[in-house]
């Protein structure tokens, strides 16, 4: 199987792509990228963003979207190791 290779997004696409998932934590532009994204790219650029707000956005995330958990070991090896510990502390798997 091909690996996805992550695309990391800006923060205004992180906000709209939030948003696109009923995740109204911040204000996102009119833009809204609905589809437009895969969920690796988002994980990975909420965790590795400069924007407190925007890494803090994981938490309502995981929240209320729970099978996203499923793809957060696979993209640990991709994104670098202080991205790993902010998405680490901030989902659980649930069984």
């Amino acid at each position: 199987m091909k690996q996805h290779k992550l695309n990391l997004m800006s923060n205004s696409q992180l906000a709209d792509a939030l948003q696109s998932l009923d995740i109204e934590f911040l204000l996102a532009g009119k833009n809204v990228i609905k589809g437009l994204f895969q969920i690796e790219d988002l994980i990975a650029g909420l965790s590795c963003c400069n924007e407190a707000r925007l890494r803090l956005a994981l938490i309502p995330l995981f929240l209320q979207h729970p099978q996203f958990a499923t793809i957060v070991p696979s993209l640990m090896d991709k994104i670098p190791h202080n991205a790993q510990i902010r998405v680490w502390f901030n989902f659980s798997e649930k069984e």
